[in-house]
């Protein structure tokens, strides 16, 4: 990218940078910075995690075989989430309903409601999960498969034990299993392996399933212990679990829509170009996703709260608090990406010589970001208000828009193409969402209303 061009691009971040800091000062205080504060520093230190896992997996295993694991994480993702059959954000909303209305028989059902279903759903999915293996690398080895297979319903488990967590208002053991513990693990267990047993793609998909295992043994009794649950107080509907299944329908689409929207990318540039593209791109994926730090940190908080006041009727708070996301995401996401896109090179060299000539492709994703934060919690704010199958609409048309635009664009130029298409498909998407939460909820959470006026 032209140096002249880029000064612009970053000027247009400092811009937005110093009207929302201003704003973002005043978000300090309240129930929802209180919860997204832990939720932030759980998620930073996350994130670090996976990008040290990252970064040390490329370096040991090359672009070629860096690309194989990313595809196959990627087809793991995208199968726990079916797996999972949306009950992991609806336990979220479900959990956090039925404490509001101190229904606190509610997380033993759920729990064993939704384990029943995840271990039906795998019978199904893992044979399905297989033949996208075989299919995406032309041939799956069982030293790759086996623990593919395995870590499928493992990481449904571990999602399902996020979402009671957080409905029970416990954000530190809903984010630390999964997303510290687990990349904490893999990364000292890759770096300890690397002086034992030769580095191969085999070698970290096994090592992850492991990981993944012990974390999720872990988290089990941080949601299942009832040593705090107090007496109930409200009567449990005896006819919820059979409601349950159709209630998560939409939940599993917005989740399983969410993971496409980050892999499609990475799907295509597997089918169109092989696996050393992926490789290469994913890098500039994982930059980015730092990105989603504050999306991530304020739903902590964010996503019970609206839902126990959608509850209690409280339209009012519902638009302060959508308010009060937008500006603090919109203002994390402008100085993040500023700084992301300035450090590019020199954080893509971690990985390898090899891939820091895809830098000034951070660029367009940090747009895609940028335009997601500005439009506001829209898809937080649909979900937790029972209106789940209104934003899965809304994510579909933004993964449909990503994959028109990577189909034409990628056989052409690659990786360009492919971010673009990533940019582009994110935009649409959350411009569908704004409109519409105005249009169901009357509520315009979006960054250019708070401003405007």
């Amino acid at each position: 990218m032209e140096p002249c061009r880029q000064t612009n691009i970053s000027g247009v971040f400092l811009m937005q940078a110093s009207v929302l800091l201003s704003r973002g000062i005043t978000l300090l205080k309240g129930p929802v910075a209180r919860g997204s504060i832990i939720g932030l520093g759980l998620r930073l230190g996350g994130l670090g995690l996976m990008f040290a896992q990252a970064v040390i997996a490329a370096r040991l295993l090359g672009a070629q075989d860096y690309g194989v694991v990313t595809l196959l994480l990627a087809i793991a993702q995208i199968a726990a989430a079916v797996t999972l059959m949306g009950y992991g954000s609806f336990a979220t909303a479900e959990v956090a309903r039925g404490v509001k209305l101190k229904q606190f028989g509610i997380r033993r059902k759920f729990l064993n409601h939704a384990a029943m279903r995840i271990a039906g759903a795998s019978i199904l999915v893992l044979p399905l999960a297989y033949v996208m293996g075989f299919y995406w690398l032309d041939g799956l080895k069982w030293q790759l498969a086996i623990p593919l297979l395995i870590a499928i319903p493992v990481l449904a488990a571990i999602q399902l034990l996020r979402g009671v967590a957080l409905g029970l208002g416990r954000p530190f053991w809903g984010v630390v299993p999964g997303e510290v513990l687990r990349p904490a693990l893999l990364v000292a267990t890759l770096i300890a392996a690397a002086f034992f047993v030769k580095s191969s793609s085999a070698t970290f998909v096994t090592l992850y399933m492991a990981t993944a295992v012990i974390a999720l043994v872990i988290a089990l009794p941080t949601v299942t212990s009832r040593k705090d649950e107090p007496q109930a107080s409200g009567e449990l509907d005896i006819s919820a679990p059979r409601q349950w299944d159709r209630a998560a329908l939409p939940f599993m689409g917005i989740h399983l829509a969410s993971i496409l929207q980050l892999e499609l990318a990475t799907l295509m540039l597997g089918l169109m170009a092989g696996p050393e593209a992926v490789g290469l791109f994913q890098p500039i994926s994982r930059l980015s996703m730092l990105l989603m730090l504050p999306i991530y940190a304020l739903s902590v908080a964010f996503n019970p709260k609206i839902a126990g006041l959608y509850a209690e009727g409280e339209t009012e708070a519902i638009e302060d608090l959508a308010g009060k996301h937008t500006v603090a995401a919109t203002l994390l996401i402008a100085l993040g990406g500023l700084a992301i896109g300035l450090a590019a090179p020199l954080l893509l060299s971690l990985f390898g010589k090899e891939f820091v000539s895809a830098a000034p492709l951070v660029w367009f994703l940090v747009a895609g970001r940028f335009v997601h934060a500005a439009c506001g919690p829209g898809a937080e704010l649909l979900a937790m208000t029972q209106n789940s199958g209104k934003a899965f609409r809304c994510l579909v048309m933004g993964i449909a828009a990503e994959a028109c635009i990577a189909a034409v664009l990628i056989p052409i130029y690659g990786l360009i193409g492919a971010a673009i298409a990533v940019a582009f498909g994110l935009s649409a998407r959350s411009i569908a969402l704004l409109v519409t939460t105005i249009k169901v909820l009357k509520i315009n959470p979006s960054y250019l209303r708070l401003n405007l006026g």
